[in-house]
């Protein structure tokens, strides 16, 4: 069996365990009951692929001119990083350590301005302003090519939501105003 198959195969078992975690945490009926569980198996998921030197984390992220990001859903570092732990995994990390951010969303609403896509993405804006000394760097092997990203990549993730003609739609007519 190729690589490529065992790949698939996995991405399609990761997916039916999500939809099934999906249907059992729908018995929960407060929000933040909801949103907790849900950002735990995203944990979980991370744990189970992410190499050991990946750490995941909830908190806030700290810049050099001591600007902040509010609370986080998942902040991705390197596990040799220093951190300022607060309890348990929350913590404050510090901008350049700092290798993605996960935002997780149990239902991804489009509406207008209380919207969790308006909320995700003025979260987003805020992780993205924070100034890093250093950028994050990524090697293609495939490309033979490095790149660095200018600002921390920030992921949003969603259960629950619109459509893909929805939300591209929203998103344009977002960044046009």
């Amino acid at each position: 069996m190729s690589d490529s198959r065992i790949l698939a195969l996995h991405l399609r078992r990761i997916l039916r365990r999500l939809i099934d975690f999906v249907e059992h945490t729908a018995r929960a009926k407060h929000p933040d009951v909801k949103g907790l569980t849900r950002e735990g198996f995203v944990k979980i998921f991370l744990k189970e692929n992410l190499p050991s030197l990946v750490e995941y984390k909830t908190g806030e992220i700290l810049d050099q001119n001591d600007d902040r990001s509010g609370q986080l859903d998942i902040i991705l570092q390197s596990a040799l990083s220093p951190r300022i732990n607060l309890y348990d995994d929350i913590q404050i990390t510090l901008a350049d350590f700092v290798l993605a951010v996960i935002e997780v969303k149990s239902t991804l609403t489009t509406g207008e301005k209380d919207s969790g896509l308006h909320s995700a993405l003025e979260t987003i804006r805020k992780v993205k302003k924070l100034k890093r000394t250093h950028q994050v760097r990524y090697l293609s092997p495939e490309l033979n090519e490095e790149w660095e990203h200018p600002n921390t990549p920030c992921v949003l993730f969603a259960y629950n939501g619109p459509t893909i003609k929805t939300m591209v739609d929203k998103l344009q007519e977002l960044y046009r105003n």
